[in-house]
């Protein structure tokens, strides 16, 4: 068995946890035994997971690829955004992977959310999703077609933003795209669009 295997049992991790690792990113595994011991310790000090929480193994992951100064540059941009360090344990709690995201992509998704749809922070906070998904890909282009449907026919159908995202993509065409596409072809052509930008 390598080292950092038995190095990881020995710090509580189960099988099924290393085989996640191994998955998500092999190169853990091949890090410095002092090094991983070091991430193990700060997932612990910086999100206040327990090793039994399901999200340890997400911090350790996320802290594979951040430095200790990267982490905080991170923080920073929520404390920027009036983030309450309440708000911000929250999060990182409930979703460490946030942290993962650039600069530039946690600073966009912010100004969107917050500063155009209007969401606050306790409520991104618990709604992690959100600063997962991709903004371009996936929330703008949900986010567009609700708009669309709340204009023209608001009582067709729930038009929660966050139910839309975490909607698988076959589901989120079954719901609010395909149902419209001969009445309301613009909603389907404003989907495609703003998903193949």
């Amino acid at each position: 068995m390598p080292p950092n295997m038995s190095l990881l049992q020995n710090l509580g991790f189960s099988s099924v946890d290393i085989e996640k690792l191994m998955l998500w990113n092999p190169r853990i595994l091949t890090q410095k035994a002092e090094r991983l011991k070091d991430i193990v310790d700060r997932v612990e000090k910086t999100f206040f997971l327990s090793r039994e929480c399901n999200m340890f193994i997400h911090g350790v992951y996320a802290l594979a690829w951040l430095d200790e100064s990267t982490v905080k540059k991170r923080l920073e941009i929520f404390r920027s955004f009036w983030w309450s360090d309440s708000d911000i344990f929250t999060l990182v709690q409930t979703c460490p992977l946030c942290l993962t995201k650039s600069e530039a992509k946690i600073r966009n998704a912010l100004n969107f959310l917050m500063k155009e749809i209007g969401y606050e922070s306790h409520y991104l906070a618990s709604h992690p999703t959100f600063l997962t998904c991709s903004l371009e890909k996936r929330v703008l282009p949900r986010h567009n077609v609700l708009k669309l449907l709340s204009q023209k026919e608001p009582t067709k159908c729930s038009l929660n933003l966050y139910t839309a995202v975490i909607c698988s993509e076959s589901k989120f065409l079954e719901r609010y795209v395909l149902p419209f596409k001969d009445e309301m072809p613009e909603v389907y052509d404003i989907y495609i669009k703003s998903r193949s930008r």
